[in-house]
């Protein structure tokens, strides 16, 4: 099972402050936010981009860090500091997640399978507003996603840490073993910070809590069913990347800002092409008569039948195995009033 842990086991005001710090004047000196301030320019219906580079600019600074009090090692924070370390390194790029296609990959789990081809070693993915909620109702507005081999080699260099708290952490990372495994940072619009980690020989369904911050049975359903929610995003993103390639689509803002919240001011650089991922998808419906069981009686009301990727033969002769996605289906019956 994948270890899961909670921003919310610091203090309960340290979201705030943390609010206060991504508007801090220490924040625009930031190594971090220089690589991703002005980046990029969102799309309507999602955070600006520049909101979301300020909350990982903010985990990731040792010394906007250190104006926190006491809380900013937990381990999310701590992992989430890593994980901002390695997107600034390699100038990790932002997936946008088009709404339709978001609701279609929440609807569809991924099973245990081989680790598929790598795209990216760290990105972000920039999710729609409205869409992913934590166990609070507290809104999800990115993701930022990276592979286990890349997290521990810049990992092992934290220089926040004292001498004994380091050799721990490392201990930690070389334990988890699988180079392949996925580490998730979520953070929300009130800068709750969430962090999953899981491989690809786990089914997403199968997020199970491991934290002494959710101890009661209903926190720990709620919260898995958040883990759940958040590692089907991202393993469908990385399998829709490999195998649905039609799906991603490239919008040069500067020349096509229709459909862009583009507001004249004063930017650190041109902003890049946004990807987006499912431009114009539309989810599969299914118009059924609402005939009621012939069991109980009981029409059965709209509901989605959930998608899968299963394993196909491709190919002259059929020998070649190729992953396809069969989307969910969304079965709106028509019922009687």
């Amino acid at each position: 099972m994948s270890p899961l842990h909670r921003g919310l086991s610091i203090q309960t005001h340290t979201h705030i402050l943390i609010v206060k710090l991504t508007k801090h004047p220490l924040l625009k000196t930031s190594p971090l936010y220089a690589v991703f301030a002005d980046k990029y320019i969102a799309p309507k219906n999602y955070e600006p981009w520049n909101v979301i580079a300020s909350q990982y600019s903010v985990c990731g600074d040792r010394r906007l860090l250190s104006q926190m009090p006491g809380g900013r090692d937990t381990q999310p924070i701590i992992d989430t500091a890593i994980a901002a370390n390695v997107a600034a390194d390699l100038d990790s790029p932002a997936i946008y997640l088009d709404p339709n296609l978001a609701e279609a990959v929440l609807h569809t789990d991924v099973t245990a399978m081989d680790t598929p081809k790598l795209v990216l070693p760290s990105f972000f993915i920039c999710l729609p507003k409205n869409l992913l909620y934590d166990d609070e109702g507290i809104e999800i507005n990115s993701l930022l996603v990276t592979v286990n081999s890349t997290y521990v080699q810049r990992g092992t260099d934290l220089s926040h840490l004292n001498k004994e708290e380091k050799i721990e952490h490392i201990r930690k990372l070389f334990k988890l073993g699988d180079w392949n495994r996925l580490r998730v940072s979520a953070i929300t619009s009130v800068n709750h910070v969430i962090t999953v980690n899981q491989g690809w020989q786990e089914d997403t369904a199968q997020c199970t809590v491991d934290s002494p911050h959710t101890s009661d049975n209903f926190s720990k359903t709620n919260f898995n069913a958040v883990c759940v929610s958040i590692m089907r995003v991202v393993k469908n993103v990385i399998l829709l990347y490999n195998y649905q390639k039609d799906l991603i689509h490239t919008v040069n803002v500067q020349t096509e800002a229709r459909g862009f919240a583009v507001k004249e001011r004063k930017r650190l650089r041109s902003p890049l092409p946004v990807t987006l991922l499912g431009k114009d998808f539309l989810a599969r419906k299914e118009i059924q008569a609402a005939a009621p069981s012939t069991k109980t009686g009981i029409k059965v009301r709209p509901h989605w039948r959930k998608g899968h990727w299963h394993t196909v033969l491709t190919g002259e002769g059929r020998v070649k195995r190729k992953l396809r996605w069969f989307q969910p289906v969304y079965v709106n019956l028509a019922l009687d009033t």
